[in-house]
């Protein structure tokens, strides 16, 4: 579909190109090979075919049927269609009326086909328009298509190659690491010419055109391919991720998202920012964080939980394409100002209970729905255009499964509420897709859902989900290990250089495998973490005895393999160190922490290899060479600690601590909230339940420590009847109302140590004997 202005515009400038453009001299058309063949350069995609109805005496305007679609060739449809409208200006013709009769006939079927000044188009595509050469009249039809039987006077001419609009702000977009080819792919359209047709527009007799048209089109839309055929890399602006043991993860997002996403993405083998078809990257089938189509699905946790990659790439086998939106105000009101002010001030009208409150909260859901369906277009428009088509006409086969990944709602409740009480119906409604074409939700960001933050104020219909927990740390290390795994076989085959370390590797490789499996019972991680030693010990001292048999002038590809076993075994070494230490065999429980271990260790590794260093580190310096690197990466990479002074930190740690250990504590610098939702570093263990269940302690508003925390929800009963339900805020009294990690806790010690011991290295020995650790309780009590 052309915009009006932009028509305009345009024709203005091809009026003046028509006027002074050539008209070549060339064979005939039945002997000129572009005439009837296209181009072999352009890549077989959607097209528009032209096709001639030919005079009984022959195509006596062959040469002008060449200049005009020749000015068409490779130019982009709007310029084409500008050149039609030109051509058809020569003659006095208008195609409106012929245009409008197709359509009375072609909307019985399909009610989304809509006409312009010289075209008919489909959801923005433009399928058919119309042009003349001399007294013939050229019709266009976009291709998939097979042109039904014709009248002997009508004859397929070529098949032209046009560029789709460029969409707005796609100009000002510059490539970035990991996608492919920017440049838009051609549609194609087939063109058909009927001699004598500007009579036939003259006289009004549109019978046989009409009748092809609707034939033709009626082929197209039966021809549009299913979104499941769209799923190749082809398709797609950025290349598929790849998921470990599940294949390849296709995925839409807009530019500035996919910029965000890789910047802060940790791959334990590649480092930071490098997000792409190579990471190391794995589905943790986590049952609780999927639920039915069109169920709101919530997923919390603290900063580094790995709740973007659960969206994306958690639960493979059950979704097709993922479209991921950073979804918040400060970013959506750039470009959707309208929609995003609509939310909040409708929300803001529900907080407060006045008159206008049973309109708000429909104003602010559909609002909310026009801006999701705003934001998911534009990211799959970006993407992969060719998939926009396929999931509007997908009425038919198998189903397509989408799940809408909205991330860093955590301090957004205004957007997490209209995000929960909105209706997916009315999502599909304004994007137009297929019943086949089955939508899922899910939203993250810290501190999401939390009763601080209720989410489903207005609609019990959402699944939370917490991806940390206190109360069982150890859990969340098996990512940690997937990942160790796989770069220790991943290295495994390319690190042999004598017989005998086969043998060797393979008892420490399963060494490791056992350390794995038992870590989450202590006292056999202990014998596990000693029968390690023992192997990489003997692994060790065989090497050195290797490296000293060494003679002169040895094979390159020899010492390339002995320096690759030195590598992999200061590897080993360093890992066997982390795992071993209390402090840094906790930190492995956050994911994107366990993540930048195994990257830190790797480039401390190599570092020491090419150096020369030994390759046993010793147990007090292992924090220091690795933990202190990993601390201040994560400080990097977190929203909520980046920037923060180390006397912040200090006061982050203290505060968090003081929440964890004393119910109902309330802090002077730091809200619970602040700690929770904007920092990420403290776990709110409260939920609303219908009823209170034994060993659970009930939330008490802070301003009113006599009132119960209490909210209403909408639900169905069995006769599908709405009723209003009471739901209480509580938390079980064993773990408190607020919790923290210890990786948590190690990571923010760490941090105040390392500023410590900055500060402290300028001071003199008289003073640095000042600070004890022991002084932190009696800080915490005070």
């Amino acid at each position: 579909m052309i915009r009006r202005g932009k028509m305009l515009s345009t024709v203005s400038g091809w009026l003046r190109f028509a006027a002074a453009a050539a008209q070549p001299h060339l064979k005939s058309g039945l002997h000129h090979k572009e005439l009837v063949a296209p181009s072999p350069s352009w890549p077989h995609l959607p097209v528009f075919c032209c096709g001639l109805i030919s005079r009984s005496r022959g195509l006596c305007c062959a040469e002008q049927i060449d200049r005009v679609l020749s000015s068409m060739q490779h130019q982009t449809i709007i310029k084409a269609q500008c050149i039609a409208i030109v051509e058809l200006g020569k003659h006095k013709l208008n195609s409106f009326y012929l245009l409008d009769t197709i359509l009375d006939v072609c909307g019985k079927k399909w009610n989304d086909l809509q006409h312009g000044s010289n075209e008919i188009y489909w959801h923005k595509r433009s399928v058919t328009f119309v042009a003349c050469a001399g007294n013939d009249l050229l019709v266009a039809i976009a291709n998939p298509h097979e042109a039904p039987a014709m009248d002997v006077s009508m004859k397929r001419i070529r098949t032209l190659h046009l560029l789709p609009e460029e969409e707005e702000g796609d100009s000002s977009l510059t490539a970035v690491e990991g996608e492919t080819s920017a440049a838009p792919l051609p549609h194609e359209y087939d063109v058909y010419c009927v001699a004598d047709g500007d009579d036939m527009l003259k006289k009004k007799n549109y019978a046989l055109i009409t009748k092809f048209v609707v034939g033709t089109l009626t082929a197209f839309m039966g021809q549009i391919p299913s979104p499941h055929d769209i799923l190749k890399p082809q398709h797609f602006r950025v290349n598929p991720l790849y998921v470990r043991n599940e294949g390849k993860r296709y995925f839409a997002m807009s530019r500035d998202d996919w910029r965000a996403l890789s910047s802060r993405y940790v791959d334990c083998q590649f480092g930071i920012g490098l997000l792409g078809a190579d990471s190391t990257i794995f589905d943790r089938q986590l049952p609780h964080t999927w639920a039915d189509a069109n169920i709101a699905v919530l997923i919390g946790g603290e900063s580094g939980s790995g709740k973007t990659m659960e969206m994306l790439c958690g639960h493979c086998e059950r979704s097709h394409l993922v479209v991921y939106m950073r979804f918040f105000p400060e970013v959506l009101a750039k470009t959707h100002a309208q929609e995003v002010n609509d939310i909040l001030t409708n929300d803001a009208i529900v907080r407060k209970s006045t008159g206008d409150v049973w309109a708000a909260p429909d104003e602010r859901n559909d609002a909310f729905a026009r801006l999701a369906a705003a934001v998911v277009q534009s990211a799959i428009n970006t993407s992969c255009r060719a998939m926009m088509d396929p999931l509007r006409k997908h009425h038919t086969g198998g189903r397509f499964n989408v799940r809408l990944c909205f991330d860093d709602m955590g301090d957004s409740l205004a957007f997490v509420r209209a995000y929960c009480a909105f209706s997916p119906t009315r999502l599909r409604e304004i994007l137009h897709w297929g019943p086949r074409v089955e939508i899922f939700l899910v939203a993250a960001g810290t501190g999401i859902g939390s009763v601080m933050q209720p989410a489903g104020s207005e609609n019990a219909f959402y699944h939370l989900s917490t991806l940390t927990s206190a109360g069982f740390p150890d859990y969340w290390a098996t990512l940690y290990w997937r990942m160790r795994t796989h770069l220790l076989l991943e290295q495994y085959n390319t690190s042999l250089a004598y017989p005998e370390d086969d043998v060797l590797l393979a008892v420490l490789q399963r060494g490791v495998t056992a350390l794995r499996n038992n870590w989450l019972d202590r006292s056999i991680r202990d014998e596990k973490l000693l029968q390690r030693s023992a192997t990489l010990a003997g692994l060790l001292k065989a090497h050195a005895a290797n490296i000293s048999a060494i003679p002169d002038g040895c094979d390159p590809d020899f010492l390339r393999k002995m320096n690759a076993t030195t590598t992999l075994l200061a590897q080993e070494s360093l890992f066997a160190a982390v795992e071993s230490d209390a402090a840094c065999a906790e930190a492995l429980s956050n994911p994107r922490m366990g993540a930048l271990f195994v990257n830190v260790v790797q480039e401390v590794a190599n570092d020491q290899s090419i150096r020369g260093q030994s390759v046993v580190p010793s147990g007090t310096s292992i924090q220091r060479t690795i933990l202190q690197r990993v601390a201040v990466l994560y400080k990097s990479l977190s929203k909520g600690l980046k920037g923060a002074t180390p006397e912040e930190t200090s006061a982050l740690l203290i505060e968090s601590l003081r929440y964890a250990l004393f119910d109902g504590y309330v802090g002077a610098r730091f809200t619970a909230t602040t700690l929770v939702s904007g920092r990420g570093v403290l776990i709110d263990n409260a939920d609303y339940k219908r009823e209170v269940p034994a060993g659970y302690e009930v939330v008490c508003d802070l301003e009113d420590p006599s009132t119960i925390m209490m909210m209403r929800l909408k639900e169905l009963d069995v006769d599908e009847e709405e009723l209003q339900s009471t739901y209480t805020a509580c938390y079980p009294k064993t773990a408190g109302r607020y919790s923290i990690t210890p990786a948590m806790v190690v990571m923010l010690s760490t941090l105040v140590t390392e500023s410590l011991e900055e500060s402290f290295s300028a001071l003199s020995d008289d003073k640095v004997s000042v600070f004890d650790r022991s002084s932190v309780p009696r800080t915490l009590c005070s």
